[in-house]
């Protein structure tokens, strides 16, 4: 007969402060990431990338708006993949057994390389957007804010379906191999 043994994870406090903080940037990342699609494609038509018609002063103040969020996005992610980074050398050897987490590690991980390309876009557009005097029409806005969405469109979408398939992952534990045990019947 197999009977489960306990089936936990053991943390350290370390690993649990870091964890906490990681889930804590983790909803950070993710809701500053739908604010700011909500924001930055609320200057499109829907379905294109012609702009509304927006006068500029509304125009550049929503590009402003959308670099401004941009740490709230940024930062936590830098945190979540470090963190994650962090476990997966920490507990490589139980991520065979703990199937669940090595695919939200492991997607976390893969994320971060668009996320990142998309970090050094927000960086040069809070940049551009924070100078003097600047106006929507100006060629680094235009570059780094119209040029995001046009060229790099697709990039935000699929980071944030890795991003919100982790809560499915965490809640169904799939590829989760319990500790079996054998017992002896005399």
């Amino acid at each position: 007969m197999q009977i489960e043994k306990n089936d936990t994870l053991k943390l350290t406090n370390f690993d649990k402060i870091l964890a906490s903080l990681a889930g804590g940037s983790y909803v950070l990342w993710l809701g500053g990431s739908i604010a700011r699609m909500i924001v930055g494609f609320d200057i499109f038509q829907p379905g294109t990338i012609l702009l509304k018609g927006y006068d500029e002063p509304l125009n550049r103040l929503i590009s402003q708006l959308f670099a401004v969020l941009s740490p709230y996005v940024d930062f936590p992610f830098i945190i979540v993949f470090l963190a994650s980074l962090y476990f997966l050398a920490r507990y490589a050897k139980q991520m065979k057994k703990y199937g669940w987490l090595f695919m939200s590690l492991m997607l976390i991980i893969l994320a971060g390389v668009p996320q990142f390309f998309l970090m050094y876009l927000d960086y040069n557009l809070v940049y551009a957007a924070m100078k003097e005097g600047v106006r929507f029409e100006d060629h680094d806005i235009q570059k780094y804010f119209i040029g995001r969405f046009a060229k790099y469109g697709f990039l935000e979408p699929m980071v944030l379906m890795a991003g919100m398939s982790i809560p499915f992952l965490f809640a169904f534990k799939p590829l989760h191999k319990p500790n079996l045990v054998e017992k002896n019947e005399d």
